[in-house]
């Protein structure tokens, strides 16, 4: 019981590595192997809020601008004007 418990939390920790990176724009077979390589070495209380995080963007109901802003900074190194403030 207790070992299937820790290998659930290891499981759920990979996968919110992989939607993290999916989001900043890493490809799906690099973003599983890097989560390979750190989901052992992250605190629980910094893998919670990076849950919340990625659930946070997945069930927004559009995607948040400050994702299509990094888009655009990530393939050209220049930031889009912010029209919010």
């Amino acid at each position: 019981p207790q070992g299937m418990k820790m290998a659930q939390e290891l499981m759920q920790s990979h996968k919110t590595l992989v939607e993290f990176f999916e989001i900043i724009g890493i490809d799906n077979e690099t973003a599983e192997v890097d989560a390979c390589q750190i989901e052992h070495h992250v605190a629980d209380k910094t893998m919670k809020q990076l849950r919340k995080f990625v659930e946070f963007i997945q069930k927004a109901p559009c995607e948040p601008i400050w994702v299509e802003h990094f888009e655009y900074f990530d393939k050209t190194g220049l930031r889009k004007k912010c029209n919010l403030k």
